[in-house]
């Protein structure tokens, strides 16, 4: 790898931190949405991995069970900011955070941090529904220069937001399945894009101001899509223009200040628009690119598509599926009904498609999540659980896509698995599991707490820190 490459495990601050009213913590809107029973099981993050509390023992467990050089964790905005904003944020939360960089630098490993990670202050939900409303893009604002007053001679890398396509598409919209669960038209999406993009721009202009010289970044999610047929040109447009919904959304305006054409001639007056000011804030508005590209997808075109047939594919007018009717899948199945082991087309393929449809070849690029949990591991014994080798083969595979794009000079210069332990999936609950660590607790997420390290952290540590070669089993 090169040599300054950044080798971390990721956790978020809701999947892993619980304490959810510890030291003047307020509700986040997954705290309300979990507690609702929106959740498998219906289990919530009052506890998670407790992590509020085992940080000072996790983190070294990290560094020396997997071998990272970096630690990527998120902050919880509702515990410096209990409703969101305020004159003076909570100095507990700022203690706490304080306490967890320290003992990341303590333990010789760098730090990315992203300040949004899905969960919003449930005040801010409440009073204007979050990203519906401009009025997020203030409040965003305020917390950014607070956070960077605070840490931002700890953090390494910074990331404004994680993940927006899901914050939008699956908090919003017409099937929302995770926090706050606001169904709408398809409309929402856009209008959540539109303002989280706002709120990026307003954060890396602060990030500006403050005088800091460390790289912000974004964390961009994408399933690429793929031709169905790749002899068929119809299906080659088909996936060019999905691609243009799914990711090209995000990354066209950070890297052009515009959005891509295709989502604008598909939604005509009706999509949103940036000011000439807007537009210059949001150009060249990163240093570095993160991409989440857990699996890909095939794409093929709609025929005779219309708003009343097609609802949520309309006006894209793609049909994107990973299972054939005849039952061939993309790639190996996994424990995740929506992700399947295919790096050719997910990792390799979703990284050069950044490069060579969204001109990102002057920016650094990470591989910020990839990952699987195995099929049933939830109830597999505990041996099974810690000889993971479908999650070592996983990341067996995924790093020879790395090493393939290495050698052809595409910039990838961080790869982080995610994740770091096993911990709350969102709408799953803890009935999956994605950690190179375990914790021995059930479905419910009751138990024990104990940690254990899994054999895919053994190989990412071999690999990756030890430099043996990608091929070596454990």
């Amino acid at each position: 790898m090169p040599k300054d490459f950044v080798y971390a495990c990721a956790v978020a601050a809701y999947q892993v931190e619980g304490g959810w009213k510890d030291d003047g913590k307020g509700p986040s809107i997954w705290d309300t949405f979990s507690h609702n029973g929106n959740c498998a099981l219906n289990a919530t993050g009052d506890v998670a991995d407790d992590f509020y509390n085992s940080f000072r023992k996790d983190i070294p467990l990290f560094k020396n069970a997997i071998g990272i050089n970096s630690f990527s964790f998120s902050f919880a905005w509702s515990r410096i900011y209990p409703n969101g904003r305020g004159d003076h944020p909570n100095p507990k939360g700022i203690a706490y955070y304080t306490q967890v960089l320290k003992t990341a630098k303590r333990n010789g490993l760098n730090t990315s941090c992203t300040l949004y990670h899905w969960d919003m202050p449930d005040t801010l939900y409440q009073e204007y529904k979050g990203f519906l409303s401009d009025k997020f893009v203030d409040d965003y604002r305020a917390y950014a220069k607070t956070m960077f007053q605070a840490f931002g001679g700890m953090c390494d890398y910074w990331i404004t937001f994680n993940e927006p396509k899901v914050t939008c598409t699956h908090g919003y919209g017409p099937n929302p399945e995770h926090a706050p669960g606001v169904k709408g038209p398809v409309t929402d999406w856009y209008t959540c894009g539109h303002n989280l993009l706002l709120s990026h721009a307003a954060a890396a202009q602060e990030h500006k101001d403050a005088g800091l010289k460390t790289p912000i970044g974004m964390k961009l999610d994408h399933m690429p899509l793929v031709p169905f047929d790749k002899n068929s040109a119809e299906d080659r447009a088909a996936a060019d223009r999905a691609n243009d919904f799914e990711v090209g959304w995000f990354v066209t305006p950070i890297v052009t200040g515009q959005y891509p054409k295709a989502l604008v001639d598909a939604y005509g007056d009706s999509f949103p628009k940036f000011t000439p000011e807007q537009s210059a804030s949001l150009k060249g508005s990163i240093d570095f690119l993160g991409l989440d590209p857990y699996t890909a997808a095939w794409a093929t075109p709609i025929q005779n598509c219309n708003e009343n047939v097609m609802s949520n594919d309309y006006p894209m007018c793609v049909r994107k599926f990973q299972t054939t009717p005849e039952g061939k899948t993309i790639g190996v199945p996994t424990g995740s009904a929506w992700n399947f082991l295919d790096p050719e087309d997910s990792v390799y393929f979703g990284l050069k498609l950044l490069q060579d449809r969204y001109n990102t070849s002057t920016l650094p690029l990470w591989i910020s999540e990839t990952g699987m949990t195995q099929i049933n591991e939830t109830e597999l014994p505990l041996d099974r659980k810690t000889d993971d080798q479908p999650r070592v083969e996983w990341y067996r595979r995924t790093l020879e896509s790395v090493k393939k794009l290495i050698d052809e000079g595409v910039p990838v210069t961080g790869f982080v698995p995610w994740a770091c332990l096993d911990n709350f999936e969102w709408a799953r609950g803890y009935t999956e599991r994605f950690g190179v660590i375990g914790i021995k607790y059930d479905a419910e997420g009751k138990g024990s707490q104990e940690r254990f390290v899994k054999k895919s952290a053994e190989y990412l540590k071999r690999v990756l820190h030890k430099g043996e070669k990608i091929s070596t089993q454990v």
